[in-house]
């Protein structure tokens, strides 16, 4: 995991310089509107990078919620905390170790995120041991599976073997944790799976 964090700690200074087409940003405020559904006051962004959807969030919830931007790699944390300061609070921490009490948030976002993560099952039952009952888990990314499994196999280090499982197999994984999924669809430039907190 060190040589991962290494990776995405070099390329926070650049990772802002990756333009977002109108298409791309008009999904992520859907993505962010499904994923914050009325009455959601806590969101954790799991894996948030450098707070790319911190504007989309914003816009979505009232200035009272609560906004949690949490990565691994400290130099993401940083640049994002430079821009958004006051509209988030930034955590360091693993995906697979959030230092959080069961039933903190009422909506996890894991947007980008899950390929790079050592264990994604212990993930997801992460995700869904700090969520409420009946709160939203989302899972985005701007490409299919395909494409970007594809994409990773062209990199050179360590994400070079990292792999997003197709929204089915996903799917199938967040039931067996005892989750109720609600949406499984990727297809060109499109990657979404929802699930909701049973019990």
């Amino acid at each position: 995991m060190q040589d991962r964090r290494s990776y995405f700690e070099q390329l926070a200074h650049e990772w802002d310089l990756r333009p977002l087409s109108q298409e791309q940003s008009e999904w992520l405020r859907e993505f962010c509107k499904l994923a914050c559904p009325p009455g959601t006051r806590c969101v954790l962004d799991v894996g948030c990078g450098t707070g790319l959807l911190v504007p989309y969030l914003s816009a979505v919830l009232r200035e009272k919620e609560w906004i949690v931007e949490l990565d691994f790699a400290m130099g993401m944390l940083k640049t994002g905390r430079q821009k958004y300061w006051q509209a988030a609070t930034w955590v360091c921490a693993d995906a697979c170790a959030l230092p959080f009490a069961p039933a903190t948030f009422d909506s996890v976002i894991m947007f980008g995120l899950l390929p790079h993560v050592s264990d994604q099952r212990a993930a997801l039952e992460e995700a869904l041991r700090v969520l409420q009952a009946g709160g939203m888990l989302s899972i985005g990314h701007l490409m299919s599976s395909e494409e970007l499994n594809a994409f990773h196999s062209q990199l050179e280090g360590p994400v070079r073997e990292d792999r997003l499982p197709a929204a089915g197999v996903l799917a199938s994984l967040l039931e067996r944790c005892g989750a109720r999924v609600l949406e499984a669809a990727e297809g060109p430039g499109s990657y979404r799976v929802r699930a909701c907190k049973v019990g």
